[in-house]
């Protein structure tokens, strides 16, 4: 990741900087907390399915999420279902403020082969 002065905020805090003028910077989105890290999820085969989510997980800069949502879902594949199909997705840069779709399929097996490998098989 890069080192950029947000890497030392998370959502929802307030940074004053004082050089020429004051800015201030208020970073809007969800708080990150315990329920929403992987190992507190249905897995199944060690994959997260349906995870609880932050609200702000699908409509946030990846550079204002904290460094533990980052560290925790970053290339962690996850599973959503919709009635009788399967999306797997994942956070990993594809796009700059949201996860990203690897796949969709009809049987959660095969969509757990699909987050093993990172695509359909």
């Amino acid at each position: 990741m890069s080192n950029s002065i947000f890497d030392k905020i998370t959502a929802g805090e307030l940074i004053e900087f004082k050089d020429n003028a004051p800015i201030k910077i208020t970073v809007k989105g969800g708080s990150y907390e315990d329920c929403h890290k992987p190992e507190n999820q249905n897995l199944v085969d060690g994959i997260p399915l349906d995870p609880v989510l932050p609200d702000h997980f699908e409509q946030m800069e990846h550079a204002f999420r904290s460094k533990e949502e980052i560290q925790d879902w970053w290339g962690r594949p996850f599973i959503i279902t919709n009635g009788n199909s399967y999306m797997v997705r994942v956070l990993n840069g594809g796009a700059h403020d949201r996860s990203c779709g690897l796949g969709v399929a009809t049987s959660l097996e095969e969509d757990i082969a699909i987050a093993q490998t990172g695509r359909r098989v």
